[in-house]
């Protein structure tokens, strides 16, 4: 979180004007991956983690397949994952294209796991 503060600071064009939210995902079965938000959500930055009292692993992925095997990123208990080149969720002009979370999966090794995102609109 505290990068996310520092970028947000660090531009002064967004300091007035960014928002700052947070998502807490809670994926119900291994079995099944689940969009990372509900609804459209137009982002210019996400940060995706997995929470530290998880048990196993977490997978972010922008299909159902990929969050399920693994083949997007893998979001290991505690860590940040900043995937920017094929999800370009921290591009380096935040005035540039927006990320919609509502296409982002999260997939989980054990029942009931959960993770964050923190982002910018």
């Amino acid at each position: 979180m505290k990068y996310l503060l520092a970028l947000i600071f660090s531009t002064s064009l967004y300091a007035q004007t960014a928002k700052i939210g947070m998502i807490a995902k809670t994926v119900a079965s291994n079995a099944t991956p689940e969009r990372l938000s509900s609804t459209n959500l137009l982002v210019r930055c996400a940060h995706i983690q997995a929470v530290s009292t998880n048990t196993g692993l977490a997978f972010a992925g922008t299909s159902v397949s990929n969050a399920v095997s693994g083949q997007g990123w893998t979001l290991a208990r505690g860590s940040l994952s900043v995937p920017a080149t094929d999800l370009s969720l921290c591009p380096v002009d935040l005035r540039g294209p927006k990320i919609n979370l509502y296409d982002i999966f999260i997939g989980v090794a054990v029942n009931g796991e959960k993770v964050v995102a923190y982002y910018i609109e």
